[in-house]
């Protein structure tokens, strides 16, 4: 079992790992019809999202996920094969979907082995 794998956003021409929200939901992907399932132990969640930050807006931009069944489109794109062996089914790119997020977001760099978290998300 290994710590869970978090979401990324990508702000100011640098990604970095989401340590914390405060605020409304993110993207879900049941909203969007996707049946998820646990990816691995380091995904119990199912769905891994990449976000981008862009003229003070939030978006979904890319998003791996582990699915029941079949990978349908999500938002007229087509699901691609996934390039990480991580219990995978599906990867969509070039998402662009607006998130309505009103909140706070904290963003980190770098994972710090002293602050591990077996079975769950780096602390903020």
């Amino acid at each position: 079992m290994t710590a869970q794998i978090g979401d990324d956003v990508a702000y100011a021409g640098a990604d970095w790992s989401l340590a914390g929200v405060n605020g409304g939901e993110l993207f879900d992907p049941a909203s969007h019809g996707l049946r998820v399932r646990p990816a691995s132990t380091a995904c119990w969640r199912g769905f891994v999202c990449r976000y981008e930050l862009r003229d003070n807006a939030l978006y979904l931009g890319g998003l791996d996920v582990a699915l029941e069944g079949d990978a349908p489109p999500l938002l007229d794109k087509m699901p691609q094969k996934p390039t990480t062996p991580l219990g995978f089914t599906a990867t969509y790119e070039g998402i662009g979907l607006p998130v309505p997020f009103s909140g706070g977001l904290l963003l980190a760099r770098d994972f710090l082995l002293d602050l591990y978290v077996h079975m769950g998300f780096h602390p903020a």
